[in-house]
């Protein structure tokens, strides 16, 4: 029986240090597959939506641009219509025009389409962000970079609404509509007129031009602002699931 009992002390610590010891390899193992999903379900999800919201921003302001650009074209346009003969307008020209007026209608509405599709994907991007932050445990670190961003959109916010402001201030939609429909009944022989038209054309449409400038250069701002918010969390989740995979097993065990 001394015997037998010698033999179990000896064993039976052996056995439950075993199978506390595989229970914990299994553990660790567990841990190490979560740390892996951390990439394929959070990180890299993640990474192509802000791709996709940066690459149709990207494209955002640049419309803004090309529609500024449009409205140019128009007041060109405008002004060299108003020493034609409207009766001997060239086939050509007239069907370019009619082009183009759809061409503008279809910037306008697109820009409209991109600023919605821009503030849901931030939106999603923003959600993914912060599961990220709570299974990485970055979440303070998180919510302080998008503190940052949230001041720096808003003061863009700031400078775009008093600009345009500025800039549009005073402006009536109705007159454009009706300074157009006296162009084309305006008398051409009446030269003192249509200059004074003309100059009218000059002041409506140079407020608007700039307009379309500003939202342009204000949103590429906040493109840049978004850029620089997204590179840092990134680096910052990045960096914490990186040492979460250099632990190795002995380092885990230490914890």
């Amino acid at each position: 029986m001394s015997y037998i009992k010698q033999i179990g002390l000896v064993l039976i610590p052996s056995f439950f240090c075993s199978f506390i010891f595989v229970g914990v390899l299994e553990h660790y193992k567990g841990e190490q597959g979560f740390e892996k999903s951390l990439i394929t379900e959070y990180y890299r999800p993640a990474m192509a939506l802000n791709s996709e919201c940066s690459k149709t921003h990207n494209d955002l302001f640049l419309e803004y641009g090309s529609l500024a650009g449009e409205y140019e074209l128009m007041k060109r346009e405008l002004s060299q219509l108003a020493d034609q003969d409207l009766n001997r307008i060239p086939h050509d020209y007239a069907l370019w025009l009619k082009a183009f007026y759809k061409s503008h209608a279809a910037t306008k509405d697109g820009i409209e389409s991109m600023q919605s599709t821009v503030r849901a994907c931030r939106s999603e991007l923003y959600r993914k962000m912060e599961e990220l932050a709570l299974v990485t445990g970055t979440y303070e670190e998180f919510i302080e970079v998008t503190k940052v961003r949230v001041d720096s959109v808003n003061n863009i916010y700031q400078i775009r609404k008093s600009k345009t402001g500025e800039s549009i201030e005073g402006l009536d939609t109705e007159e454009v509509y009706e300074m157009m429909k006296e162009l084309l009944l305006i008398d051409r022989s009446d030269k003192e007129s249509l200059n004074a038209l003309l100059v009218r054309i000059e002041a409506i449409y140079k407020p608007i031009i700039e307009s379309q400038i500003i939202m342009m250069e204000t949103e590429q701002d906040i493109f840049f602002s978004e850029q620089k918010y997204t590179e840092t969390a990134f680096a910052t989740f990045a960096e914490k699931i990186s040492d979460k995979f250099d632990e190795g097993f002995l380092s885990w065990l230490m914890i």
